[in-house]
């Protein structure tokens, strides 16, 4: 069920990923979401986001990838 408050958090990751989603380097993003389940309160989670745009250029591609196990650690 969402809350008044979890519908502004969707609207506002929705906007969040349209804006990485547009782009065309490969990067990492962190989300920080807030949301409350019903009933067991408020909640935080942070969301890594790996964006690799296939008409990247290869080089850019592989070092993101290289790279993203050393960061989500």
């Amino acid at each position: 069920e969402l809350t008044k408050s979890n519908s502004n958090n969707c609207e506002e990751y929705y906007k969040f990923y349209k804006e990485i989603t547009c782009k065309e380097d490969p990067y990492f993003a962190v989300y920080d979401f807030d949301y409350e389940k019903p009933g067991e309160g408020y909640r935080n989670k942070i969301i890594f986001i790996s964006w690799i745009p296939e008409n990247a250029d290869i080089q850019n591609k592989t070092i993101l990838a290289a790279s993203k196990e050393v960061l989500k650690t």
